[in-house]
């Protein structure tokens, strides 16, 4: 009887699993980061509801999945949470396609909402350019906080 349960068990579990894998792309380190959410989340309600852990422990063990997860959450929700205005938004600007005089290629230009483009020397490219730069510093430190976390907790999650 305990096989046939453990095995329903692992069809359920390939049904849970399914629409996580059905996104995946193998060039999407994305996703990457969703299984390891997925994961942790079955991780922490299972050690919950099968009270094998001593309850000391469970919270140590929670607290470090979470900071994990919130550090997912940051990494994934960078525009909402990265604390400088959007370029586009602060100078009212919005982006647009452009043929070249080659006629083979196209550039990405800006334009103001009257419809005239963004010069050059123009100080939202010196915004933008801080703003892309500062963005991708804080991607960084969240995507070395997500990895810190699970380096310093990890094999306490599950033993």
């Amino acid at each position: 009887m305990h096989k046939i349960k453990r095995f329903l068990g692992k069809i359920i579990k390939i049904f849970q699993y399914m629409p996580l894998l059905w996104n995946d792309e193998d060039w999407d380190f994305q996703y990457l980061l969703d299984l390891i959410e997925f994961k942790l989340k079955r991780i922490k309600k299972c050690i919950r509801q099968n009270d094998i852990i001593v309850e000391h422990e469970i919270n140590e063990i929670e607290q470090g999945i979470s900071k994990t997860l919130d550090a997912i959450n940051k990494y994934n929700n960078e525009l909402d949470l990265f604390p400088m205005l959007d370029p586009e938004e602060l100078f009212n600007v919005e982006r647009f396609r452009k043929r070249n005089n080659d006629r083979n290629t196209i550039s990405m230009c800006y334009r103001f909402v009257d419809g005239k483009e963004v010069p050059e020397c123009h100080e939202f490219y010196i915004y933008q350019a801080k703003y892309i730069n500062r963005l991708y510093k804080w991607q960084q430190a969240c995507w070395k906080r997500i990895w810190g976390t699970i380096k310093n907790d990890a094999q306490k999650w599950w033993d």
